[in-house]
């Protein structure tokens, strides 16, 4: 079995001071179908990070299914070999290019990225590999009017764990409310909530704060009106600042907390082939059941 990390992409529109309020609500619109097309030739496909000498290019290597997109990552190194030539020692080195498998299932009420944890590539740093995926993306989504944000999901209970050790320590706490675009995160959002971001294009951020240098009065987990606010973060894999008394900054909640799942390893050696007339619809009816929602760890 191989061990992935479960992300969560959520897309945004991008209204800059060229584009047009019609542009980005059309972009929004087809979101999942221009965020598949990135994927319609990976060998033209660049993923980069740095600038200069300090450049570092990923090769991919995958397939796109519309619905599921699956691909290898390469994390090019140096090696340093020692040989003997004509009884002589020779330092020289070779290219290596460990890889890792990165699985997107793209179905517009799931958008889940699902990056393999292998220590032999980019030493096992799934949040390095988001964070070069985003920064990319983006730059391409750019063109299309749209923006993406990748957050590792977490479980509900970190957060309120957090508040029971520190009951009667909380000063402060803050949600981000995420753009409209996900229903599985947005139906624990008040309508008029999300109407206000699609609205006026924003994102929203509640902050609740004690009255002057006292501590706030919190519900347990039964309360509704917190608990919807603290899925809707957990799903999205965005953090939940929260600031106890006598600290000068805010505590993460989420933060470095991660699902995982395991998957069968022939997941990771799909190709192109399993994807043709005769193997489509069976490919597509495997991974769906891996991955169906019951079968995932819940965000509790």
């Amino acid at each position: 079995m191989a061990k992935f990390i479960i992300y969560t992409y959520q897309f945004s529109p991008l209204l800059t001071l060229f584009d047009t309020v019609e542009e980005s609500t059309a972009a929004m619109e087809r979101k999942n179908e221009i965020f598949e097309e990135l994927f319609t030739d990976f060998k033209s496909l660049r993923i980069t990070q740095g600038e200069g000498s300090a450049k570092r290019t990923y090769p991919l290597e995958g397939v796109n299914n519309k619905q599921f997109i699956l691909f290898h990552i390469g994390d090019p190194k140096r090696v340093p070999l020692h040989k003997i030539v004509d009884g002589k020692f020779v330092d020289t080195s070779d290219t290596t290019s460990p890889h890792c498998m990165v699985l997107i299932d793209n179905r517009k009420d799931v958008q889940r990225i699902y990056i393999e944890k292998k220590m032999s590539a980019f030493r096992g740093k799934t949040d390095r590999i988001a964070k070069i995926l985003q920064e990319n993306f983006n730059v391409l989504l750019a063109e299309k009017h749209l923006r993406l944000d990748i957050g590792n999901e977490y479980r509900e209970q970190v957060f309120w764990n957090y508040i029971s050790m520190h009951a009667k320590e909380i000063q402060s706490i803050e949600f981000f409310i995420p753009y409209p675009n996900l229903p599985r995160v947005s139906e624990y959002v008040e309508e008029v909530l999300n109407e206000m971001q699609v609205d006026y294009n924003c994102s929203l951020n509640v902050r609740m704060n004690a009255p002057g240098n006292g501590r706030m009065s919190l519900p347990d987990q039964s309360d509704k009106r917190m608990r919807y606010f603290v899925t809707a973060d957990a799903r999205s894999g965005v953090p939940i600042k929260v600031k106890r008394y006598g600290e000068r900054g805010f505590s993460e909640c989420g933060k470095n907390v991660y699902q995982s799942m395991d998957l069968p390893d022939n997941v990771s050696q799909l190709k192109e082939d399993d994807f043709n007339s005769s193997q489509r619809e069976a490919t597509i009816a495997y991974l769906t059941n891996l991955l169906k929602e019951d079968a995932r760890p819940a965000a509790q």
